[in-house]
């Protein structure tokens, strides 16, 4: 559920799902995990469904990469 983009819990289906999940594992790939790794499933989908972007630390990222982050 790491990298499940917060509509395919509510079977909201579509394209975009990619580029979240795009986004997520930018986010993985800088930072070693994403906040969800620290949590159990069900947190995990409460989360999901309750948030709609993850967090990162933007000081520790490139200005062009965080932009391609947010535009995802």
């Amino acid at each position: 559920f790491n990298f499940v983009p917060p509509e395919a819990l509510k079977s909201q289906f579509s394209r975009k799902f990619d580029i979240w999940s795009f986004g997520v594992c930018l986010i993985y790939l800088l930072e070693g995990e994403t906040k969800w790794f620290k949590m159990n499933i069900f947190d995990t989908i409460i989360s999901l469904t309750n948030e709609n972007t993850p967090d990162y630390d933007r000081r520790k990222v490139p200005k062009d990469f965080a932009d391609i982050i947010d535009s995802c």
